[in-house]
């Protein structure tokens, strides 16, 4: 082989190894963030549990509940309920499909690790680099150890390159979900303040159409921003 040949060889397995070392990385980061938002699913269903269970306990016909209903009490506490309940579900959707995603990543990223036999690779990976080494002491040997380093770093560099790409890429898509998230948002507010002003029956159903495409919208930025992260 050539010097150029076995630059490119080189090149093409160091950068599956740096794969492999990457999509290693990328799976404890998800199967950590996977543990943590299943404790967050936990928490929200014990709370939502709780809230359901002060919810029933005053809709029964207690005597408490007569002196709250002289008072004007239980219909606040009611209210203040259904809110909660209400509150802690859309957490709780939330934190599902967060769920969903994540294993969605975990199972790509899990894919991608699959297809490299690293094994393999590294193996060919060492023998490239002896074959190199056995090219510049051969035609080369007082500057050989000074190339091969200054591979390794043209090596990392170019890796560190590919990174930056990535990043900037994912960077740029979670600004744009979360652009589309605020305008969703937007929109919801300016649908609640017309129904509140008497916009009807099509205001209102304008209002959770928007209040849900908000909703799809700021999960959407959600994941793009974990992403970005991992």
């Amino acid at each position: 082989m050539t010097w150029e040949q076995l630059q490119l060889q080189h090149a093409k397995l160091q950068n599956e190894c740096k794969k492999y070392e990457k999509y290693t990385k990328q799976t404890y980061q998800i199967e950590q963030q996977l543990i943590e938002i299943e404790k967050e699913i936990a928490q929200y269903d014990q709370q939502l549990e709780h809230v359901r269970e002060i919810y029933e306990k005053l809709e029964t016909r207690s005597i408490l509940n007569y002196l709250r209903d002289f008072t004007g009490r239980r219909e606040e506490l009611l209210q203040e309920n259904i809110e909660k309940i209400a509150q802690i579900e859309l957490k709780l959707v939330e934190a599902n499909l967060m769920k969903k995603d994540l294993q969605n990543d975990l199972e790509d990223t899990l894919q991608k690790k699959k297809e490299i036999d690293v094994e393999k690779t590294e193996e060919e990976l060492q023998q490239i680099r002896a074959n190199m080494q056995g090219w510049l002491m051969m035609h080369a040997p007082d500057v050989s150890d000074k190339l091969t380093q200054l591979m390794d770093e043209e090596m990392l560099a170019k890796r560190l390159l590919v990174e930056i790409d990535e990043a900037i890429i994912a960077g740029i898509q979670a600004e744009d979900c979360l652009r589309a998230a605020a305008a969703k948002i937007r929109d919801a507010d300016a649908y609640s303040t017309w129904d509140l002003v008497g916009g009807g029956f099509i205001a209102t159903a304008l209002k959770h159409s928007a209040l849900d495409e908000s909703n799809s919208a700021v999960h959407e930025a959600q994941i793009a921003l974990q992403r970005f992260k991992n």
